[in-house]
């Protein structure tokens, strides 16, 4: 399953979390030309992954 395919199944709630191989891709593809992949799927996922507390203070220092 690719990454786009993850994250819009996260987004829509039919993943509740992303492994951690997912998020180190999202920051590998973060500057991505696709604005879709960028804007829509990984900025959004970042943003569920901090407001449900799904990363803790030392994984968002990584970032």
């Amino acid at each position: 399953m690719s990454l786009t395919t993850r994250l819009e199944n996260y987004i829509e709630g039919i993943l509740f979390e992303l492994q951690r191989e997912d998020q180190d891709e999202m920051l590998i593809q973060i500057g991505n030309s696709d604005s879709y992949l960028r804007d829509e799927l990984i900025y959004q996922s970042f943003g569920r992954l901090i407001f449900s507390h799904q990363l803790d203070a030392i994984e968002l220092n990584k970032f």
